[in-house]
Order: structure tokens, then C-alpha cells, then sequence
């Protein structure tokens, strides 16, 4: 009788911690999502690019999917010979996403901070070759890599940079990557066309809108002075995360990211 009882205890006491456990989860998970950190230096913005890359990839991805598949969604995911073309879809559209953000957010500190042409390519292909080395990592992920790097610095070589950081101008490889790399027929691609690129451009306006909030352009320009990156006079500033936009350039530029 002791004994059940003890057992018993000690059931109830390991119930309350595992309760506990999890309120702390949530309560850390709940602060960060109210009190986001600031965006200060060159790694929080690779993290930022990396993070939110991630989840409008998967989101978007697999949202996508799972609509047009219905109810059966769960067992096509398990089917083994559907799983490599959704591997392969999803770095695809990772990628991209990578390739725009990486390009926007760059563009912000570009027209805020002042930088020369030259410098905001160098830093927008460093923070999205950071997030390719340390992510594309497994056999369906390895071969894009060199590509993907290779794409990045042709894309920052053409880059308007003032267009790039107003609005959505940025966004235009990760709406035709999902449409075009969705594991779908090609039926249902031409059908949702429109409205799955929408879908996506849509996702990336909270994204824009909390960059705007979180960062912090002097400090992520004296982080990349202090790499030797820039020289010390082109870390001042044009206006913080609330200054002035640089107007779109005239003609055929306007909407070129």
C-alpha cells in the first residue's frame, strides 16, 4: 500500500514538472514572439534572412500542398516516391527566398546608411552564401549550392537598389519558384499561377514590415565596418527605421529590383 502510494507521488510530482516544463517553453516562445530581438549586427541579419526565409518556404510550400491535395495530403507526404520531387521543390523555393530578403534588407541599409553600390553587393551576397554554406547541406540541397551563389552575385550586380527596398519590388524569385517547383501537375500550375504567387507575395509583407521595426542600420554598418568591409565614412546614416524613402527612379527602372 506504501508502496503504490509513493508511486503515485511520484507520478503526480513528474506530471507538474513536465507542466512546468512546458509553460516555460511557452512563456520563452511568447516573449520572443512580443519582444523580438533587435536586428544590430551582420550575423543577427543573416539569422533574420535565414529564419524568415524558412518559414515563408515552408509555409507557402507546403500550405500550398496541402489545399490542393485535400484530405489525403498526409498520406501523399509519406508516399516515398513523392518525397524526393518535395525535397527537391522546397530547396528550390528556399533559395529563392534567400535571394529576395537577401536583396531587400540589404537594399533598406543601402538607401538608409548611404553605402556605395560595390558594398551592398558584397554584403548581400555574404549574408546569403552564410545561409546557403551553413543550410544546403544534404544530397538534394549540395548540388544547388555553387549555383545558388554564383545567382546571387549576378542578381546584386543588376540590383536598382533603391527600387529594391520599396514595397515588394525585391520579391519577384520566390513567387515563380513555388509555381514553378511545386510537386503539382502542370494543369494545376497554370490554374494557380496568379493566385499562389499572390499568396506569396502576401506572406512577405508582415516579414517587411518587421525588419523595419527590428533594425538597427548604424550598428549593422559599424559591424561590417569592423570586418574591414567598408571604409569608417560611409557608416552614416540617412535616416533610421522610420526615415525618409528614396523615391523609384524614372522609365523602364520602376519596376526593377
Amino acid at each position: 500500500m506504501t508502496n503504490t502510494l509513493q508511486d503515485h507521488v511520484q507520478d503526480i510530482i513528474g506530471r507538474v514538472r513536465d507542466i512546468a516544463g512546458l509553460i516555460r517553453v511557452y512563456r520563452q516562445a511568447l516573449l520572443k514572439r512580443l519582444f523580438p530581438a533587435r536586428v544590430r549586427t551582420v550575423e543577427d541579419l543573416i539569422r533574420f534572412i535565414h529564419t524568415r526565409s524558412a518559414y515563408i518556404a515552408q509555409t507557402s510550400l507546403y500550405g500550398y500542398l496541402k489545399t490542393r491535395m485535400g484530405r489525403q495530403y498526409v498520406k501523399i507526404f509519406r508516399d516515398p516516391t513523392f518525397a524526393p520531387a518535395l525535397e527537391q521543390s522546397k530547396w528550390a523555393v528556399f533559395a529563392a527566398c534567400l535571394a529576395d530578403l537577401s536583396i531587400h534588407t540589404v537594399a533598406i541599409l543601402q538607401t538608409r546608411g548611404d553605402l556605395d553600390v560595390q558594398t551592398a553587393c558584397d554584403l548581400a551576397c555574404h549574408c546569403q552564401r552564410e545561409c546557403v554554406v551553413r543550410t544546403f547541406a544534404d544530397a538534394y540541397s549540395i548540388p544547388l549550392r555553387d549555383a545558388v551563389i554564383a545567382a546571387c552575385h549576378e542578381r546584386a550586380r543588376q540590383t536598382l537598389w533603391a527600387n529594391a527596398a520599396i514595397d515588394s519590388l525585391a520579391f519577384t524569385q520566390s513567387p515563380a519558384a513555388l509555381v514553378e517547383n511545386a510537386p503539382v501537375i502542370d494543369r494545376y500550375r497554370e490554374l494557380d499561377r496568379e493566385i499562389v504567387m499572390n499568396s506569396v507575395r502576401f506572406r512577405w509583407v508582415n516579414i517587411r514590415v518587421e525588419f523595419d521595426r527590428l533594425v538597427i542600420v548604424p550598428d549593422i554598418l559599424l559591424d561590417w565596418q569592423s570586418r574591414g568591409a567598408i571604409p569608417a565614412t560611409d557608416t552614416q546614416t540617412t535616416g533610421g527605421p522610420g526615415g525618409e524613402q528614396i523615391p523609384m527612379r524614372n522609365g523602364s527602372d520602376e519596376n526593377r529590383p
